[in-house]
């Protein structure tokens, strides 16, 4: 796992010392993504920037940045290739090549100068960002993986295309513009987290999961081409069973979930198991003990709150797989110490509590190992977030009523209603029945916001492009996996474990697992408003139906407590202040939603967490550049 950085400035604009001085600047604020080695190539046009955390391959044969066999495509990487084994055999099958050593990123760059950007992407099975210059066509090319999993930012300035892992990368340049997005803001007050592909400082965005950007010169113009290798909702269906029950589903998804888990442990270093003692964290460290020749490691944390520690469920798992475990308790005081990290840590404003002990975490698991796998997109693909049932039973009213009246009645209904709510000071309520009313997308939309009816100016959210979902499950599960996912949980394992030099693998993000797992029928999906009903019937080959078939828990903090306790001084500070940013939220409603938490006459946590992380990572961002040199 890396970290890279580069500029791309086709007209010579900038100075070839000022650029290489800035390029060095930038790959230095990623040294926490890569410790162990640093690189940089310059053409005049392309500089490219690179930090290494060595997983695969440790020599200096896998050294970034790195010329392909043919000198015609130069590259930095950040990620791993899980089937770049195969990919060779493939090559070599083709063109027998002269390999310098087995690292990945030399297989990349072999797939791509042989297939080309979309076809190459294609066959890629990884989590990986890239930044490739094709010296013979001067083509640039950025490419992120299918869901996302590793980030990649870019943005043009004065003709000069910038592109990093981390936007902090961008601050590391003092003479560069850096201004704050309005619309992405909006969109980070309602959600929790900046949706899409849009990004906080303006003129900037990320390359989206399954993207490819090209800077083409056509005409005498550079002119920047974005593309879709893959969609994860035109790929739905993919993956067809064969006979739809849980017996066969339950059989085709352990083949393929465990072939996932045996092609992550590919590595040169010892590889261990985030274990909760929830479902997809136990099913991830069962498989893992199967396949492993070695004894494996797994990790938890726990509170000193019993409603929020897990720890008695993770050790039973770990004695009943045969884990050597580690666990920790973790005080009130360890999650506050962390704050002043957060900003400065996730980069962009980012609301999600669980970051905490999520960074607790990593940072507990990397005293032992430097790779983890995890069990991110269970819930997503198969089903397990408990909005969804309460989703389908809203729908399930609501839905009939859209049929017969038709979409477009019943919207305009729902915007009269949202209207007259607003007339008669009962916005909220006006806007939940306008959520209900308006289909499945406004519905939806509202049910993941936090700051709803009072935000004018957030952006459309990318679920509102989902056509013809098979049933009404699916399309929430196709909203959260190409939204929440990428731009939330993912968000927080990479900058949580990349701030350690810590890397986290998901084999549930694994392409055939997506494809198997979207194909599955919604009765399969969540089953009498039991979600995951494949995953917990497959773990049962491995545990005792006690330690699957519990209350979901979740990585919570007290953070209610907190905001009327620890915290109480920074929420005082609202309601006086405000927002660091006018414009966004009246001042009189950021009041408002304070002092009533403080009261106790509300719980309105989520809503002042998001403020206090704008403000705190406003105030950071745009008061400490890093100079350049």
């Amino acid at each position: 796992m890396c970290g890279i950085a580069g500029v791309f400035d086709p007209d010579g604009r900038i100075e070839p010392e000022k650029k290489r001085t800035a390029v060095a600047a930038m790959s230095q604020s990623l040294s926490h993504r890569g410790p162990d080695d640093s690189g940089a190539w310059d053409d005049g046009v392309v500089c490219l920037g690179f930090r290494r955390l060595a997983i695969q391959d440790l020599s200096g044969a896998g050294h970034q940045p790195m010329v392909s066999h043919g000198g015609e495509l130069v590259g930095v990487f950040n990620g791993e290739i899980y089937n770049h084994r195969e990919l060779r055999f493939a090559l070599d099958a083709a063109t027998q090549r002269n390999w310098r050593g087995h690292s990945d990123t030399e297989t990349l760059l072999e797939t791509l100068a042989r297939f080309g950007p979309i076809v190459g992407a294609q066959k890629l099975n990884g989590m990986f960002a890239a930044a490739i210059w094709h010296t013979a066509s001067r083509e640039l090319w950025l490419l992120r993986d299918r869901m996302g999993e590793k980030p990649l930012y870019y943005g043009w300035q004065n003709g000069v295309c910038f592109f990093a892992s981390e936007l902090k990368a961008f601050r590391a340049i003092p003479w560069l513009n850096l201004e704050l997005s309005t619309t992405a803001t909006c969109g980070y007050i309602r959600y929790g987290y900046v949706p899409g592909d849009f990004c906080i400082i303006d003129g900037f965005a990320k390359v989206p999961p399954g993207g490819l950007v090209r800077v083409v010169r056509e005409g005498g113009v550079w002119r920047q081409v974005s593309v879709r290798y893959w969609d994860l909702v035109e790929s739905c269906g993919s993956g067809q069973l064969t006979q739809p029950r849980l017996a066969d589903a339950v059989q085709q998804v352990h083949g393929r979930l465990l072939r996932a888990v045996d092609l992550r442990l590919l590595a040169d270093v010892r590889v261990g198991a985030f274990l909760s003692g929830g479902v997809d964290s136990s099913l991830i460290a069962a498989l893992m003990s199967r396949v492993s020749a070695e004894r494996i490691k797994t990790f938890s944390i726990g509170f000193e709150d019993p409603r929020f520690d897990e720890r008695p469920y993770a050790r039973a798992v770990a004695r009943l797989l045969g884990t050597e475990h580690y666990d920790m308790c973790i005080r009130e005081e360890d999650l506050l110490q962390q704050l002043p990290c957060l900003s400065t840590n996730y980069d962009e404003p980012f609301a999600d509590s669980s970051q905490i002990p999520t960074l607790l975490l990593c940072q507990f698991v990397r005293r032992e190992i430097t790779v983890a796998l995890g069990g991110d997109g269970g819930d997503e693909l198969f089903g397990g977030y408990d909005h969804y049932r309460r989703y389908l039973q809203r729908r399930k009213i609501f839905a009939p009523l859209e049929r017969r009246l038709g979409r477009g009645s019943l919207r305009r209904v729902a915007a009269g209603v949202q209207n007259l709510g607003r007339m008669v000071g009962g916005e909220h309520r006006g806007g939940q029945v306008a959520a209900l009313l308006g289909g499945r997308e406004a519905l939806y939309e509202y049910m993941r916001s936090h700051w709803r009816t009072e935000l004018r100016a957030a952006p459309t959210p990318q679920w509102r492009a989902i056509r013809h979902p098979r049933c009404e499950l699916e399309f929430a599960q196709l909203a959260d996996a190409t939204d929440y996912l990428p731009n939330d949980i993912l968000v927080k394992v990479d900058r949580a474990s990349m701030s350690t030099g810590l890397e986290v693998r998901s084999p549930f993000l694994d392409p055939e697992v997506i494809a198997l797992a979207m194909s599955l029928p919604s009765q399969l999906r969540m089953h009498q408003g039991a979600g995951k009903p494949v995953l917990k019937e497959m773990l049962r080959s491995y545990l005792p139906a006690d330690l699957i078939d519990r209350p979901k828990m979740g990585f919570r903090v007290p953070m209610t407590a907190w905001l009327r306790g620890k915290l109480k001084p920074i929420v005082q500070q609202l309601i006086s202040e405000g927002l660091a940013v006018e414009g966004i939220l009246p001042q009189s409603e950021v009041a408002r939603v304070a002092d009533e938490h403080l009261r106790g006459l509300a719980n309105h946590e989520h809503k002042l967490w998001i403020l206090i992380i704008f403000n705190e990572w406003y105030r950071s961002f745009f008061s400490r550049r890093t100079p350049a040199g």
